[in-house]
């Protein structure tokens, strides 16, 4: 074996393994926002309906399922984008690109504003960023869940 093709075998490896450390991570984040909001909205759909309290008791169940969607945005967000650097990274390997030491480039994303910014103003990265089923989960179910909780603080307030 050259010792070319151990440092691509290598980088193939680190490639695997951190997408796949990613991406299970990003499915984990949604699925822990989404089930939260879920039980949320519908233990709050069931005190509106069917308890007449004061807006002080159903308030913090709305607020909490209201305030948890910019932080489920912020946490899938940052993921979706190690998932999205990794996979940009592997579509350079792949063109031929030699792309040594994945996990410190990765690191450097996570940590270096600049390489964030430049990375980030990369045009294939952003293709990569903006298809349509990433737009869909991470920006409009969190909107549909906003509009669920809008429309019940209404039918509490009556």
């Amino acid at each position: 074996m050259t010792e070319n093709t151990a440092v691509e075998r290598e980088s193939a490896l680190g490639f695997g393994e951190l997408w796949t450390i990613q991406e299970s991570l990003l499915q984990s984040y949604r699925q822990i926002f989404i089930t939260s909001e879920s039980v949320l909205f519908a233990l709050a759909t069931f005190v509106v309906a069917t308890t007449h309290v004061s807006i002080w008791v159903e308030a913090p169940v709305i607020l909490l399922g209201l305030g948890l969607i910019p932080i489920w945005m912020a946490v899938c967000n940052a993921r979706a984008r190690a998932v999205t650097f990794i996979h940009w990274l592997i579509q350079r390997y792949e063109n031929g690109e030699q792309i040594e030491q994945p996990y410190s480039r990765f690191r450097q994303l996570q940590e270096d504003e600049e390489v964030r910014r430049e990375v980030e103003a990369n045009a294939d990265f952003r293709r990569l960023r903006n298809s349509k089923t990433r737009r869909r989960i991470d920006r409009e179910v969190p909107l549909l869940f906003g509009i669920m909780w809008l429309v019940l603080a209404f039918a509490a307030l009556k």
